[in-house]
């Protein structure tokens, strides 16, 4: 068993992924259903904790773009915040494709597993909102 200094701090592993390119192509399911359902929350995790840094860093930029007004930016600027809120869309879109990926593993059943979905249903939902509430900050 892992006692907790044995894992490295939350924020460097949020670090690295911060950097790390948007992946579109769907992972291979194998095995039987329940190892496909954990690739699937696994994959629905790491997502969310991507799109958690990727929040994080575009609401830093859309606040600077605030501070600075609509007139103050320039086109590297605008540039850059177009490229990050597509890379969040592309995280977003990602992370429902596997939600529904893992609605359709559970096939109407109401075990542990149909909970966990609704949670990363929720996370997906509160990430959506968020992304929408910076992109209006934009203008």
């Amino acid at each position: 068993m892992l006692s907790p200094s044995d894992t490295p701090p939350a924020h460097t592993k949020h670090v690295a992924m911060a950097y790390q390119p948007v992946s579109s192509a769907p992972k291979m399911m194998t095995g039987t259903p329940s190892r496909a359902w954990e690739e699937l929350r696994r994959e629905a995790r790491r997502l969310e904790g991507e799109l958690d840094v990727k929040l994080s860093a575009f609401n830093k930029l859309c606040a600077g773009y605030e501070a600075a007004g609509r007139e103050g930016m320039h086109a590297g600027a605008e540039h850059l915040s177009t490229t990050k809120a597509t890379e969040i869309e592309a995280l977003l879109t990602r992370l429902s494709d596997i939600n529904d990926d893992m609605g359709s593993q559970l096939g109407g059943t109401h075990d542990s597993r149909s909970h966990l979905l609704a949670r990363h249903r929720d996370i997906l939902q509160e990430n959506s909102h968020e992304f929408r509430r910076l992109m209006s900050t934009l203008g």
